[in-house]
């Protein structure tokens, strides 16, 4: 009798199939992308980008976006830790916590955090690079806590009115679309190269979308610490 019904209802679904066709089944962008990692090849820079949220005493302070520099260093915006008082710091949607045990900045609201806990199997050699007017431009910013973070795609353009203190920053504008938690976000260029980490975004003119983010202004020997630091508190620097 169960033999019977199960060649019953196939038979049937057969026969609706060829009367109504297969029926086209829309599946949300978001779940395209998290089962599109299986077969996507990711590049280098993009899964060294990650979302980072930083903590004081267990509370949330700000929600921004890292690069990797080394097996226990991130690089990011010095305005996301706002006054520097967070000490912990949540990488994607990880509950996994990782604790600041030293900082280098430059002058350029940038930051490098040196981290205890699991060591990143991903992370960039940072190579500065100097923008040119339409040079192609690339970032990785939070897009909900998706890792590896989707790219977009943007192109030097004119700062509308940048200040003399902005430019002597090394300010640098680009026309991409920019989002909450996209602060800190590498900047790169199509060789490769940082051009600088974003700042903020702004609607230009016409409205269109700008993005502001301003040169790299560490020593070399603050990446050489980056990229071998062990993540143990003996292992820090002592300068």
């Amino acid at each position: 009798m169960k033999r019977i019904d199960f060649y019953y209802f196939l038979t049937l679904g057969i026969l609706a199939l060829a009367s109504f066709g297969v029926p086209d089944i829309h599946v949300p962008k978001f779940l395209k992308h998290k089962h599109a990692k299986v077969a996507t090849v990711y590049t280098h820079q993009q899964v060294s980008s990650h979302m980072v949220r930083f903590l004081e005493d267990g509370s949330l302070v700000s929600t921004c976006t890292s690069t990797a520099i080394g097996p226990h260093a991130i690089l990011t915006g010095q305005h996301c830790n706002q006054e520097g008082d967070a000490d912990q710091v949540l990488l994607d949607l990880s509950t996994e916590r990782h604790h600041i045990l030293a900082t280098s900045y430059d002058r350029h609201d940038h930051v490098i955090y040196l981290l205890d806990g699991t060591a990143f199997t991903n992370y960039i050699q940072v190579v500065s690079g100097v923008p040119n007017l339409g040079d192609g431009l690339t970032l990785y910013g939070d897009v909900l806590g998706v890792y590896p973070a989707l790219p977009r795609y943007g192109k030097v353009i004119d700062c509308e009115d940048p200040s003399d203190l902005d430019a002597a920053q090394g300010q640098q504008c680009f026309s991409m679309d920019v989002n909450h938690g996209d602060s800190g976000s590498a900047v790169y260029n199509t060789k490769g190269q940082i051009i600088g980490l974003l700042t903020y975004g702004y609607d230009g003119e016409d409205d269109k979308p700008c993005g502001i983010s301003y040169a790299l202004n560490f020593a070399q020997s603050r990446y050489d610490i980056a990229a071998t630091f062990n993540g143990t508190k003996e292992g820090l620097p002592t300068d």
